[in-house]
């Protein structure tokens, strides 16, 4: 059976035949953040047991790999960037551990920590959200704290 897990929780999520992704407490898969429209994306089986990722007209955009989407189908491991949730398709699942039926998941929000306190990983966090959203090969960003040490991070060319 064809799943869909969260990079960062690794929660599994048994695909059926159509799978609503977005903000809306009626989706299959919720994600509250504000980069995330009310209807975002789906995931819908085709005739032939494949699976295609269809965009909803969402103002961010959906992502598979570093391309944005309409439409596109999915392959095994492809990897789907939906606002700031990472996912990937696996076209067959594997395991069992923390798998939700879609009955079980729907209008459950994807666990998302709202408070970051690991600055190293909250930076990173800001310097990838802002990759998503510029045009730009690389940056920066430092931060000064009084009495703390620098906190630097760096992405690009020459970091």
């Amino acid at each position: 059976m064809a799943t869909l897990v969260d990079l960062t929780s690794q929660q599994r999520l048994e695909l059926a035949d159509r799978i609503s992704i977005g903000r809306a407490p009626t989706c299959d898969v919720q994600i509250d953040d504000p980069m995330v429209s009310a209807n975002h994306a789906e995931i819908v089986r085709q005739p032939d047991g494949s699976f295609v990722v269809r965009d909803l007209g969402s103002r961010r955009g959906t992502f598979v790999g570093s391309r944005k989407i309409g439409e596109t189908m999915l392959h095994d491991g492809d990897e789907l960037l939906i606002g700031p949730i990472r996912l990937r398709f696996e076209a067959t699942g594997g395991g069992d551990r923390d798998e939700l039926s879609p009955a079980a998941r729907r209008g459950r929000a994807v666990a998302r920590d709202r408070v970051e306190h690991d600055l190293d990983r909250l930076l990173s966090r800001v310097l990838e959200t802002c990759f998503q959203l510029l045009r730009a090969d690389r940056g920066s960003i430092i931060v000064f704290l009084a009495g703390l040490q620098d906190a630097v991070r760096h992405r690009g060319a020459d970091a």
